[in-house]
This record gives C-alpha cells, sequence and structure tokens, in this order.
C-alpha cells in the first residue's frame, strides 16, 4: 500500500523484491550499495541507461531539473560532487552525509515520492557506489554477501566506484573508474570495422553485452533483416550505404539498432 511506503522492513528487503519483479517482466535490474542504503537500478532501453529506483519509496527515481531526465547512480553521484565537493576529494573515512542544506537548489528532483516525504531522495546518499557481481538471487540463492545489508557492508566481493574526488575505500580490495564495468551498456550492438584491400568493402566484428544473447541481425538499405554472425563483410556501393545492426535474445526481443551510414564515391 502506498499510504505505507517507507513503514517498517528493511531497504534490502523492498529493492531485492523490486530489482527481482522487474527480471520477472524482463526488464534487467540489480541492487546497488550508496552510502547505508540499499537500492536499486533497472536498464531502461529508450534512455540508453541505467536509472535508479528505490522500492523503499514506492519506486522514486530522481531526475535532472534542467532536462526531466531520468539518473542513475553514477549521474547522482556526480552531481553531488559538483554541489558538495567541487575543487577536493571526499574523506574516503567518510560514511555519514548529512542532508543537503536546505538553502542550497539542488540540480535534481525526486520523482513519485509516494503521500508522505521520503526519508531521503537517494541524492545526498550517493558519495560512495558499490555493486555486487551478480543480480540472479532468484534463481541461484548461495552463496550470499558476508552480511550484506546487516551491518556496514564488510564483505570485500563488491566492486567499488572511484574517480579524482572519490578515493578508493580501503577495507575494499576492487575498485574501478571505469564506467562500463559497474554500468555496462545493454543490449546495443557496437561496431568495429576494418577496411580491405581497395575500397569497396568493410569487415565488421560486432560486440554486444546482451543478457540471454542468441544471434545478431542486419539490415542493409532496408532490404530486411537476416541473421549473422559476430563477423560479416559489408560490401559498399556507390552512393549512401544504410547498415542497422541489432542483437537479439533468446526469447526474441531485439535491442535498438545501430545504424552506420556511409557515402561511397564513384570509382
Amino acid at each position: 500500500r502506498i499510504d505505507k511506503a517507507g513503514s517498517g522492513g528493511m531497504c534490502i528487503q523492498a529493492n531485492n523484491f523490486l530489482a527481482g519483479m522487474c527480471m520477472a517482466y524482463g526488464w534487467q535490474a540489480r541492487l546497488v550499495n550508496i552510502v547505508a542504503h540499499e537500492t536499486c537500478e533497472v536498464w531502461n532501453d529508450d534512455y540508453g541507461k541505467w536509472i535508479y529506483l528505490d522500492g523503499y519509496h514506492v519506486n522514486h527515481y530522481v531526475y535532472d531539473v534542467e532536462t526531466g531526465e531520468p539518473l542513475s547512480v553514477l549521474d547522482m553521484h556526480q552531481r553531488l560532487l559538483d554541489l558538495l565537493y567541487p575543487d577536493r576529494p571526499i574523506d574516503w573515512m567518510k560514511d555519514e552525509f548529512g542532508a543537503v542544506p536546505e538553502d542550497v537548489q539542488l540540480p535534481v528532483g525526486l520523482g513519485v515520492p509516494g503521500p508522505r516525504r521520503a526519508l531521503h531522495g537517494g541524492f545526498e546518499l550517493a558519495a560512495f557506489a558499490r555493486m555486487l557481481p551478480r543480480n540472479n538471487w532468484y534463481e541461484k540463492p548461495f552463496p550470499l554477501p558476508l552480511t550484506h545489508g546487516c551491518t556496514w557492508w564488510p564483505w570485500d566481493g563488491y566492486i567499488n566506484w572511484y574517480d579524482d574526488r572519490t578515493p578508493p575505500k580501503r577495507q575494499y580490495s576492487r575498485h574501478t573508474d571505469r564506467p562500463q564495468d559497474m554500468w555496462p551498456e545493454l543490449n546495443r550492438v557496437h561496431v568495429d570495422a576494418t577496411s580491405a584491400w581497395g575500397t569497396d568493402r568493410l569487415f565488421l566484428r560486432f560486440d554486444t553485452y546482451t543478457p540471454n544473447f542468441s544471434h545478431y541481425e542486419v539490415n542493409v538499405d532496408e532490404q530486411g533483416w537476416k541473421t549473422t554472425d559476430s563477423r560479416w563483410c559489408w560490401l559498399l556501393h556507390p552512393g549512401k550505404n544504410v547498415l542497422e545492426v541489432r542483437a537479439v535474445n533468446k526469447l526474441g526481443a531485439a535491442g535498438k539498432p545501430t545504424v552506420v551510414c556511409i557515402n561511397q564515391a564513384p570509382p
């Protein structure tokens, strides 16, 4: 019940349920740990990004006040640093962050908070972020992270984010500053091209991070979709050449196509 939002239970229970529900509907989701809070991120194909959701307050989300775009935990983290730490790093030992002063103009807004004011918007807790290395808890319950959500997250299996203003926390051994490691782009195809001897063809290599991946499909000059392998030779003709390539999963759901357009000069 929405009128009971945030009353009883722990954040990990609500967000583990939310992530599992999203995956049951075919949306990729996972738990994300920010400062003293378990939350959830869901991949959205339309925006092409992970979006922060919090089931503890009935699916509330955080958005950019200028663009209206929903934000990921990394988006929130960067905006929090720009607001509170524009010229210095965070103390790696600091774990408690108070609420942002009321007279400070926030760069974010809070969507769908329910009938009562949320205990927090998640924004002020995004100073640090860590990920669990998997999200298939209903399929494979064990092994569990050590005392996850029961104490101050002492397990050393998390992937932790760091950057120029976010030093690595020394109690953990696994850190990354590459967004793709923690926020991979799903259901999209990356295309690498190598020119052959001459100018009439390209050797292409496709790569994707698509859960339950099945195969690739290509559509050349709107001639229709055809199944292909991860390597493909594109024969060019004079004029405009248009290639679409997409990933398809085992259930037949196709991702958004990647489009490559080349204007080939006459010989």
